[in-house]
């Protein structure tokens, strides 16, 4: 991932949040960490493979706002469902990024991050699912559709 790009993850407001992107009838296909599947609304899909997205700004070798989406988006090791990026308040006070799931478990996002640079560089992925496994995500139109 491009670390000279600012943008501000979980903001509803950022034109690059997952949030906004669901809003806008975008939808998710997940198969594991680094790769998926971005349905527009109009039906096309981008793929993600690695880290690199097939849109315009990645045949350039530019990170581009899906990666940016896919970013927010992690495999569960406990149910193998998908956890989200979440910001968590602690005790103190303090706000936590983190990957949480609905099942409740979560993940620190930081160490998640440099876990990914680490991988990216050695051409690897991780996360709980396995690639093909074609699991839906995100989106009102996942809802009505059954994975692959």
């Amino acid at each position: 991932m491009n670390d000279g790009v600012k943008w501000e993850l979980g903001k509803i407001g950022d034109k690059n949040a997952l949030a906004c992107a669901l809003n806008g009838g975008y939808w998710f296909e997940w198969f594991a960490d680094g790769y998926c599947d971005v349905h527009k609304p109009d039906g096309h899909i981008y793929q993600a493979r690695n880290w690199k997205c097939d849109c315009i700004a990645g045949e350039y070798d530019k990170t581009c706002k899906h990666l940016f989406w896919i970013s927010q988006l992690l495999g569960c090791l406990k149910c193998e469902k998908i956890s989200r990026y979440a910001e968590l308040k602690i005790y103190s006070g303090a706000v936590v990024p983190v990957f949480a799931c609905r099942c409740g478990y979560m993940r620190g996002y930081k160490d998640i991050v440099k876990k990914r640079k680490h991988n990216k560089l050695l051409n690897q992925s991780f996360g709980a699912c396995v690639l093909g496994s074609g699991r839906v995500v995100a989106g009102l139109k996942a809802l009505n559709r059954k994975a692959v």
